[in-house]
């Protein structure tokens, strides 16, 4: 068996080796948090137009914050 690296079959997800935690209902979305799109496999930077809001699970997808350590 050889030790060599798989090459990526597809998008390479950068965030890979970083820590989120999910936001939590009523915490405030801030700049840097990111969303889940539609496709439920990638995430990107929240829009300008929610920042400030209140995340509600009811109302928003899922969003996410990077730890400190991450």
């Amino acid at each position: 068996m050889s030790d060599a690296a798989i090459p990526a079959q597809g998008p390479v997800d950068v965030n890979v080796g970083r820590h989120y935690r999910l936001l939590s209902p009523g915490e405030r979305i801030k700049r840097g948090d990111q969303c889940l799109h539609d496709d439920c496999e990638t995430w990107s930077d929240v829009s300008a137009i929610v920042l400030r809001c209140d995340y509600n699970p009811m109302v928003f997808v899922p969003h996410r914050r990077p730890t400190p350590n991450g």
